[in-house]
């Protein structure tokens, strides 16, 4: 869920750090609750399954149907529920792996 942060965002460290007072930081990736960080996450996401050949639902962002497969999916944030039969299921966890670990 922290895609790379692909623009010039600074931040300041925290106390713990013990940054100088004239020290920041700069995002590689995207923090969690940073505003940019969900849409940055859904596009990361999603051009992952594009890629593979799913294509993106026509009435919600978030549904996702592999024609070839029968192999559909929705995501709410980083929950993925997949509907297939066990040979897909097993080569898109095998993906997600790649992808997330």
């Amino acid at each position: 869920m922290n895609p790379k942060c692909e623009e010039d965002v600074y931040m300041a460290l925290p106390t713990e750090a013990g940054p100088e007072a004239t020290k920041c930081g700069k995002l590689i990736c995207w923090m969690y609750g940073v505003r940019p960080a969900a849409q940055a996450w859904e596009n990361y996401y999603a051009s992952q399954l594009q890629n593979v050949g799913f294509e993106i639902g026509l009435g919600s962002s978030v549904v996702f149907w592999e024609k070839s497969r029968d192999l559909s999916v929705v995501v709410h944030g980083d929950d993925f529920t997949f509907c297939g039969f066990d040979v897909d299921l097993d080569w898109v966890e095998m993906l997600m792996k790649e992808w997330f670990e």
